[in-house]
């Protein structure tokens, strides 16, 4: 219980800062840990550190003992397919990959990897008692403590050989090797504004870690 009290308050903090203090970049849309506008991560950063998680920004290079990876919607550089390949081993060696796929800007070597391609729209749909204006909830399956999602009403994914376990593509994973890759459209999963609601925040806390955020891009 108290890891949820503090995410609330986490929340609260992180979204009354652009109106506290305003500031160069405070609505910035990136989703980078260092964000607390409502689009950024610095929520989920924090609140999965105090939860006794590591937590790390990388570029590039994988340590050896991280075992979880999050390529948050990367959209201002492209990556290579000489990039893309130590992704490959780290996931065949046993890694999770989060892949939040950018919806602007696709990233064609990651893409072609994995078998990305455009799908459905999520459905516009209210939740009682919560302010989400454009925000879908969906329903899981085959996640245990997963039951539904939040995330923006816009277009998701439909990947190739990979089991959907949420529903119109919001969320699927594939298994490479000895490891497992999570996807998803845009970065709605893991932004401040939405992380408190459906289960988002519960979804993160099943990662393997230490989890580290690879930013560069």
């Amino acid at each position: 219980m108290k890891r949820w009290v503090l995410l609330s308050a986490l929340l609260v903090l992180a979204l009354a800062a652009p109106f506290e203090a305003p500031k160069p970049g405070a609505d910035s849309p990136l989703p980078t840990v260092d964000n607390r506008g409502p689009r950024g991560l610095a929520v989920l950063a924090t609140w999965l550190r105090e939860s006794g998680r590591e937590v790390r920004v990388i570029d590039g290079e994988i340590p050896r003992e991280i075992k979880t990876v999050v390529l948050a919607a990367p959209s201002a550089d492209e990556f290579s397919e000489a990039e893309v390949e130590p992704l490959r081993r780290f996931v065949e060696a046993g890694g999770t990959l989060v892949y939040l796929v950018p919806r602007q800007a696709p990233q064609a070597a990651l893409n072609r990897w994995l078998g990305v391609a455009t799908g459905a729209l999520a459905p516009l749909n209210d939740e009682p008692g919560v302010t989400d204006v454009g925000g879908s909830t969906v329903t899981v399956s085959g996640v245990p403590g997963i039951h539904t999602l939040r995330v923006s009403a816009e277009r998701t994914l439909d990947v190739q050989d990979a089991v959907q376990v949420a529903e119109h593509g919001v969320l699927l994973t594939r298994d490479l090797g000895d490891g497992r890759v999570w996807l998803s459209a845009g970065a709605d999963l893991a932004e401040n504004a939405r992380l408190e609601l459906a289960d988002n925040a519960r979804f993160w806390s099943r990662l393997p870690a230490p989890i580290a955020f690879d930013e560069p891009h």
